[in-house]
C-alpha cells in the first residue's frame, strides 16, 4: 500500500477482529512519518485531512486504538459527534487548523512556522452524521494554487469507510451522499467479503 500513488482505490479485507482499525492507523501515520522525513522537498503532503466513516458501533474502538497506539502530540484529530452546533462548531475550528498546516507546508522551504510540529489530521465520524452534515463534509474541496492562497485549498486526502460492504447498494443514501466528497484516494474496509470467499 506504501506506493499509494499509483492508484486511487483500495480494498482491504480480513476476517474480524484480525486488526483492520490498527493496519489502516499505521498505513496513515506511516504516510505521515515519510512526509516529515521529506520535508523541504517537493513531495506530496500525507498529513491529511483523511476522512474515515464507520458504523457507530466501532467508533468505541477506533478511539481505543488511536489513544492506545497513536502518539496523541502527532494528532489532531476531530470526533464528528454531539449536537448540530458542536459538530459544525468544532469541524470548522478542525478545518482551520487544517488549511494552516497545508500553508505552513507549501512555504515549508522557506521555513517559516518551522518550530510549530506537523499534525495527523484525522476526522472520524458515523454513517448517519457524513448522510446528514454532507454539506459541511463537502466543503473540503481542491482550489485552485495561487501566490495569495499559497497551497490552494484543502480536500480530504483519504476516504476510509469501515464495513463498506455497506455500500453495495449503489441507490443507498450513504452511497449517494459519499459520491459527492472529493478525496484524493479511497480506502474500502470489510470483512463480509472474506467470509463469502471462505464459506463457498
Amino acid at each position: 500500500m506504501l506506493e499509494y500513488g499509483l492508484l486511487c482505490w483500495y480494498v482491504l479485507c480480513a476476517e474480524m477482529g484480525l486488526g483492520k482499525t490498527l493496519q489502516v492507523l499505521a498505513f496513515l501515520v506511516s504516510l505521515f512519518e515519510q512526509q516529515q522525513q521529506q520535508a523541504g522537498t517537493d513531495t506530496d503532503t500525507n498529513t491529511g485531512p483523511h476522512l474515515i466513516i464507520m458504523p457507530l458501533s466501532v467508533m468505541t474502538s477506533w478511539r481505543r486504538d488511536l489513544q492506545q497506539h497513536i502518539p496523541a502530540e502527532v494528532l489532531d484529530v476531530h470526533v464528528h459527534l454531539g449536537s448540530r452546533q458542536e459538530r459544525e462548531e468544532a469541524f470548522i475550528a478542525w478545518v482551520r487548523r487544517a488549511r494552516e498546516q497545508r500553508r505552513r507546508d507549501w512555504d515549508r522551504n522557506r521555513d517559516r512556522d518551522s518550530d510549530r510540529p506537523a499534525k495527523l489530521f484525522l476526522c472520524l465520524t458515523s454513517y448517519n452524521f457524513a448522510i446528514n452534515d454532507i454539506d459541511l463534509f463537502r466543503r473540503l474541496r481542491p482550489k485552485q494554487v495561487t501566490a495569495r492562497t499559497g497551497g490552494g485549498g484543502v480536500c480530504w486526502e483519504y476516504l476510509v469507510v469501515d464495513e463498506a460492504h455497506r455500500l453495495k447498494n449503489s441507490e443507498s443514501k450513504l452511497f449517494s451522499c459519499l459520491l459527492q466528497l472529493k478525496s484524493q484516494r479511497h480506502l474500502l474496509l470489510s470483512g463480509a467479503c472474506y467470509d463469502r470467499y471462505h464459506t463457498t
